[in-house]
């Protein structure tokens, strides 16, 4: 299961300065009636879902299959929405744009999406994985240019820029001390010059990654490290 982990000060900066991207981005569009208090309650309500689910899983649930994780998600949003779909009283009008972009938000954004999601949460920090939401405005605004023309303002910009700094310093950040890691068996995707991972297997080369069931003897040491698969203690 997942353990606890510290948000160091460079991953406080760096949470600190994708929020004021953040902010830049939704002041720009208070005065012009694209943002209002109900859709921006709505989105802060989804933030904190999403947020608050992120941290349950690090914590609480196992590393599983994320097939599994998205049908279980799937099957929870479906038991939601359904209801509400026999409240929505617009026509429904096939034509080929409908279908490419329910194709783009099925395929890519909930399967692709979640499923590159629940793999990022088993393999960092729940802090690290967080962060990553700060690339959805400047990747939405780099679609909006590119389907539909829209040109991003000096504000954009700079926010983009805030968020792209503050990414890389909770992506980067490392600390090094000495720590144990407690005998341990389990199933993932792994290379055996990263210091964890001791086994061998004649003739495959030691920066291959693969997977296959493996076990961990008690180890003590120090190097630098962040929260992830093999080191969840808390500080």
């Amino acid at each position: 299961r997942g353990g606890a982990h510290a948000v160091g000060l460079r991953q406080g900066l760096g949470l600190v300065l994708g929020f004021a991207g953040l902010l830049l981005v939704v002041w720009q569009k208070l005065g012009v009636g694209e943002v209002t208090a109900a859709n921006l309650a709505l989105a802060v309500l989804a933030l904190l879902a999403i947020t608050a689910g992120t941290l349950y899983q690090k914590r609480f649930v196992a590393p599983g299959d994320v097939r599994t994780a998205n049908t279980v998600q799937l099957m929870a949003a479906l038991a939601v929405t359904a209801p509400l779909a026999w409240l929505e009283g617009g026509a429904f009008d096939f034509h080929p744009e409908l279908f490419g972009a329910m194709a783009w938000s099925v395929l890519v954004l909930t399967l692709g999406g979640s499923s590159l999601l629940y793999l990022l949460i088993q393999r960092g920090a729940a802090t690290s994985v967080a962060s990553l939401m700060y690339l959805v405005p400047p990747c939405t605004a780099a679609l909006a240019w590119l389907l539909f023309g829209e040109r991003a303002s000096a504000i954009q910009f700079a926010a983009a820029a805030l968020m792209a700094a503050g990414i890389a310093l909770m992506l980067t950040a490392r600390h090094e001390h000495e720590h144990a890691h407690e005998p341990l068996s389990h199933t993932h995707e792994h290379r055996h010059d990263d210091g964890h991972h001791l086994h061998i297997h004649p003739g495959l080369p030691a920066w291959v990654r693969h997977t296959h069931a493996h076990e961990h003897e008690p180890l003590v040491h120090a190097h630098p490290h962040a929260p992830d698969l093999h080191h969840r203690h808390g500080h």
